[in-house]
């Protein structure tokens, strides 16, 4: 690819990401617009201000340990399916550039090829860090239907009193995400069958001709299959590991449960909420993650205005809806906005710091090229 046709990428990529920022900020105005129609904002503003900052805090304690428990994900999935130790940095900026990206983009889909570019340029082939987000997805999608399941169980009776219209939407996440976890357990279960249909699909293009260097091409679809494979049978092969991994993500989760906990104990609301908010809470987020809009945005907030109307005091829902959203949505997104930046502008000196031999080895390479 030459470097205008990369320019040209890199700024239609750019315009896609800013028109998918737009289009969640307008929905979200017109969500809030129908939301708080028939509330009164000064109200609402007066409870927000007053609002216990102890609580907020708590609520961006869980947040942080959300965002930290991914980075643990990473951290653990490199050092056993590739057997050295990656700088704490690099997982936890991995951490924010996929909740950043997921979070403009419809149905989360940007996160991911974001962080593989981020992990490739700090030296990860792309083949074993495409394992990592197979492995992302589908400990995600494991533990979210979990969550939402058992609580559905054992708080029967609140979820079919409040649940409403969002049963629908509870079924396309179920149908979303039971889809995808199935589809990830297949690509991490059976790699050289995929390795093998795309042969067949790289021959059948070749046939007619699509690509220039055919050779070229197929050498980087073996080596891609072949790192990809190896970190498949790195991960299905070590039972010890798929538990610690599961463990981690319930944290995560866990901990992202309970930040409306936060937010209601913030605006007064008593202790015994705990766990109608945690069930409540979990629920939404299955229901709203199959949601085709940037964030979930306008499902989220809508969802839990319904849900949340009868488990509140009077005329609290709307205020704990804007400080739950605010706290584990909208404030996160502008740190790791600012993170995601910041990133990718040092991801090489990362790569130095983790891979100081090959990067030495690269410089080497490039000066004799110049003389």
């Amino acid at each position: 690819m030459s470097k205008v046709q990369s320019q040209e990428k890199q700024k239609r990529t750019v315009i896609k990401y800013v028109a998918s920022l737009a289009f969640m900020l307008l929905i979200l105005f017109w969500t809030m617009k129908g939301i708080l129609r028939d509330t009164s904002p000064e109200a609402i503003r007066n409870s927000i201000l007053n609002a216990d900052p102890r609580w907020v805090a708590a609520g961006f304690a869980l947040m942080t340990i959300y965002l930290l428990s991914w980075a643990e994900f990473f951290r653990v999935l490199i050092i056993k399916l590739f057997g050295y130790k990656p700088l704490y940095i690099a997982c936890l900026n991995t951490a924010n550039i996929g909740y950043y990206f997921n979070s403009i983009t419809p149905s989360s889909s940007g996160g991911q090829p974001m962080q593989l570019l981020y992990l490739h340029r700090c030296g990860v082939n792309v083949g074993g860090a495409s394992m990592f987000f197979i492995a992302d997805t589908m400990f995600n999608n494991i533990v979210m239907i979990l969550y939402a399941t058992g609580m559905l169980i054992w708080q029967w009776d609140l979820m079919k009193a409040n649940l409403f219209g969002m049963k629908y939407m509870l079924i396309v996440g179920y149908l979303f995400n039971g889809g995808l976890l199935l589809l990830m357990l297949g690509a991490s279960i059976f790699p050289k069958h995929i390795h093998k249909y795309s042969r067949k699909v790289l021959n059948w293009l070749n046939k007619k001709k699509v690509f220039r260097h055919q050779a070229k091409v197929r050498n980087k679809l073996d080596a891609f299959f072949n790192d990809y494979g190896a970190a498949a049978r790195g991960l299905t092969k070590q039972p010890a590991l798929m538990c610690r991994l599961f463990f981690i993500r319930l944290i995560q989760f866990g901990a992202y449960n309970l930040v409306p906990y936060t937010a209601c104990r913030a605006l007064g609301a008593g202790q015994e909420i705990i766990w109608p908010t945690f069930s409540l809470q979990s629920v939404l987020f299955l229901a709203s993650s199959g949601f085709p809009t940037p964030g979930a945005v306008g499902i989220t907030e809508k969802g839990f205005v319904t849900m949340f109307r009868n488990v509140l005091p009077d005329g609290q829902v709307e205020s704990a809806m804007i400080l739950a959203r605010f706290i584990n949505f909208y404030a996160f997104l502008i740190i790791c906005a600012i993170v995601t930046i910041f990133a990718f502008v040092f991801a090489g000196k990362v790569k130095a710091a983790m891979f100081p031999a090959t990067q030495k080895n690269m410089t080497a390479i490039e000066e004799s090229k110049q003389d």
